[in-house]
């Protein structure tokens, strides 16, 4: 048997590797369009700093089984953290998730905050479900809450109008903390809790950066798997009832990569699919690192709703392994969406990160020793209102034509990598 697994991202040299586990005969071949292995799981050393250049990635599930078996992959050499997150709202650093940090907050604006949560978790009648993101974010968190954090900081992400978008992404268990009365009552008294359990508690690589942990999957394969780096998937057909991919028959096809590409690449196309595949959106992303003279405060990622600062987040990933970073300096990442027909100006962007940076007092001027920027195309798949019927029509035809989709290009999904992990799994178990 001879497969064919097409992107070979996280999700893709993870197939391989189950694949091969499942059908040790079977000869498998991968088709990746980069010749740099790793997709958003890519890492690059600058001058003694190490930068995750496709955002910050960190190892965490609220799986056991799965958290276990991807920290195994490095070998014991993981390195564990408590999560030091926050949200930055105007001088304040909030504990994230935000609803559990308001503890900070005077007493007065705190009690405003709960006291709408509290009444808004009130008012939700039996079989509610969001016509869309913003009214989840309003029904579930009330009106405070919304303006001054959820709502600016996911139209920064999704560069949307929020009734635009899906809530079928928050409903995703571990997606997405959501409110816990007993916790909001801790908060209302100023007493400190931890929420999002999930990653409170997290693991990363030693040294290598985040790639490190798609290395550990790559050691898996690299000497089973055929993996042809920089070519991409040009051309899919039927052949006799077989598939062929760039001219290669194969009996069986996974695919990993984007769900638009893919289809563009597929020769016979029904005009249906090709409309879904079309409607299917997401937005690119800017990933800026910014290397510092200067030591990291005690923090690992924090989350900006201001709309006058171009990123929506940035990660002090020399807090994630003191290898990333020289001693006394530190190493940041600040990410940035962009929509998908948008070009990007990655000077414009590094120099904007970096006003940014010192307009949130994180860094001056004279502490930066060096800007780096990276782009990829594809980011974050966007869960616009017809992704589900759209996501749908494209899989159900590709069952069809002998191709199994996984991964969160593969199933269009916004998962993390834990996620993606149990999701190739499942479905190669399943075969």
């Amino acid at each position: 048997m001879r497969v064919a697994v097409l992107g070979f991202g996280w999700a893709g040299v993870l197939a391989a590797g189950f694949l091969l586990e499942r059908f040790p005969g079977a000869e498998v071949v991968a088709f990746e369009k980069s010749r740099r292995l790793g997709g958003l799981l890519s890492s690059a050393e600058i001058n003694g700093f190490t930068f995750d250049v496709g955002g910050s990635h960190v190892i965490f599930s609220n799986d056991k089984a799965v958290l276990a078996e991807v920290v195994a992959l490095l070998g014991g050499d993981a390195l564990e953290h408590q999560r030091k997150a926050y949200v930055k709202l105007s001088d304040l650093l909030v504990p994230y998730p935000f609803e559990n940090g308001l503890y900070v907050l005077p007493p007065e604006e705190r009690a405003q905050l709960i006291g709408d949560l509290v009444e808004s978790l009130m008012k939700i009648p039996p079989g509610w479900r969001p016509k869309h993101l913003l009214d989840w974010i309003e029904t579930t968190f009330g009106n405070g809450i919304a303006r001054r954090y959820l709502i600016p900081y996911n139209e920064k992400i999704w560069k949307r109008p929020l009734d635009q978008i899906s809530a079928d992404w928050a409903y995703m268990p571990g997606r997405l903390p959501v409110p816990d009365v007993k916790t909001l009552i801790k908060t209302a008294a100023g007493i400190p809790t931890v929420g999002y359990a999930e990653n409170a508690r997290f693991y990363y690589p030693r040294r290598g950066g985040i790639q490190r942990q798609y290395q550990a999957a790559l050691e898996r394969v690299r000497d089973r798997a055929a993996v042809r780096a920089g070519e991409a998937v040009e051309e899919v057909r039927r052949r006799g009832g077989r598939l062929a991919v760039n001219g290669v028959e194969v009996d069986l096809a996974v695919v990993a990569m984007p769900l638009p590409d893919l289809i563009a690449a597929f020769r016979d196309v029904p005009e249906e699919v090709v409309k879904a595949a079309e409607r299917l959106d997401y937005n690119q992303v800017v990933v800026v690192g910014v290397a510092l003279d200067k030591p990291a405060p005690d923090q690992h990622w924090i989350y900006v709703p201001d709309r006058r600062i171009v990123f929506y987040r940035y990660a002090w990933v020399s807090n994630y392994s003191p290898a990333n970073a020289p001693p006394d300096r530190s190493a940041l990442i600040a990410e940035i969406t962009l929509p998908r027909d948008v070009e990007p100006d990655l000077e414009r962007l590094k120099e904007e990160a970096v006003e940014g940076l010192m307009e949130l007092g994180v860094a001056r001027e004279r502490d930066v020793l060096h800007v780096e920027a990276w782009l990829h195309r594809y980011g974050y798949p966007l869960y616009t209102l017809d992704h589900a019927r759209n996501r749908d029509t494209i899989l159900r035809w590709l069952r069809e034509q002998d191709v199994v989709a996984v991964g969160r290009w593969g199933q269009w999904h916004y998962w993390n990598t834990d996620k993606v992990y149990k999701n190739v799994k499942e479905t190669i178990a399943a075969l």
